[in-house]
């Protein structure tokens, strides 16, 4: 983007913690090296992704073990901070809720440079709409940049209750609506870009359709800041 400085924005998934802390260890070690080649060489690294662990912060306590341990440190010296469990970030803490009724935990992060945090201009962990469907939640957060003015666009899309729909049982007819809508989706045998984006929309098509199998909230009309 001319006269606006660059990030890099690099996403994760580590280790899990049935597997050894040293394979975690080792790919937070890496971390530590992609930030300081970056930062020093080109500009600013934003971390998002799967970390694997629970990282603390103002919504967020917790009791440290080795993994966020380690997590902290790589944030101390990179001056880094979590934009999902600052107070600007609306939504759950929670980024993680396992399919099976088991604990909910926060170990989803998006993390930026302290001096770009004025720059966030919305966050939010998604826990509402029809595309999230998996058992991690959606972290969506707008950065506004040097060379972009940002503008007020209305919106008033319809949400899903995510909660009612495990409450009474609707999610097994949810996820039945999206595969048999999906099952007449061809899977494209060229990657052009009209091929793909028609293929994209097929997807998204068939996830609206199934919507209907749910409880839609009306929203009103809301303000949301976007990037053009």
């Amino acid at each position: 983007m001319p006269n606006s400085k660059t990030y890099y924005l690099s996403s994760l998934y580590l280790p899990t913690v049935t597997q050894p802390y040293e394979y975690f260890h080792d790919e937070v070690d890496l971390l530590f090296e992609l930030a300081s080649v970056y930062e020093e060489e080109f500009g600013s690294v934003i971390l998002m992704g799967d970390f694997k662990s629970k990282i603390g912060g103002t919504t967020f306590q917790i009791k440290n073990d080795e993994r966020s341990r380690l997590c902290k440190t790589l944030m101390s010296t990179h001056n880094l901070c979590p934009v999902n469990i600052e107070l600007m970030c609306k939504g759950p803490v929670n980024t993680f809720q396992s399919y099976e009724g088991g604990p909910s935990t926060c170990i989803d992060h998006i993390l930026v440079n302290h001096a770009k945090l004025q720059h966030v201009k919305q966050a939010k962990v998604i826990d509402n709409h029809s595309f999230s469907t998996s058992d991690h939640h959606p972290i969506l957060y707008i950065l506004e940049t040097e060379s972009h003015i940002p503008s007020q666009v209305e919106t008033g899309e319809p949400t899903v209750s995510w909660e009612r729909a495990r409450n009474t049982n609707c999610i097994e007819d949810y996820t039945f609506a999206v595969s048999n809508n999906l099952w007449t989706v061809k899977f494209p045998n060229t990657a052009l870009p009209d091929v793909i984006e028609s293929y994209y929309s097929c997807i998204v098509s068939a996830i609206k359709k199934a919507e209907k199998t749910l409880y839609v909230i009306k929203n009103q009309s809301s303000l949301k800041i976007v990037l053009e």
